[in-house]
C-alpha cells in the first residue's frame, strides 16, 4: 500500500509506503521522518502516455507513480495493476 501525502493546499510532498514503514520500531517518528519526499518520487505529469508510466515505475523500480499538475499538485496516482 501506499499513501500520497500532502499539503493542506494538495501540493504533493511525499508518498509513505508499507516500505517505508516496514522497519520503523519509534512510533513516535512523524510521516515526514519516514516518508519518501517529493524530491526522490516517481511522478509524471498529467496527461503522460503509458510507456512514460511505464518507463518511469522501471526506472524507479517502483509499482506508483503519482500524477501532477503543473503546480506539482497530486491529481492521481498509478499503479502497476491499472
Amino acid at each position: 500500500a501506499g499513501f500520497p501525502v500532502v499539503t493542506e493546499h494538495n501540493e504533493l510532498v511525499g508518498i509513505i509506503t508499507g516500505r517505508d514503514v516496514r522497519f520503523v520500531t519509534d512510533l513516535s517518528k512523524k510521516v515526514s521522518a519516514v516518508m519518501t519526499p517529493k524530491e526522490r518520487l516517481a511522478s509524471v505529469k498529467e496527461g503522460a502516455t503509458r510507456e512514460e508510466v511505464q518507463e518511469k515505475m522501471h526506472e524507479a523500480r517502483v509499482e506508483k507513480v503519482l500524477v501532477v499538475n503543473d503546480e506539482f499538485k497530486l491529481t492521481g496516482m498509478i499503479t502497476a495493476k491499472d
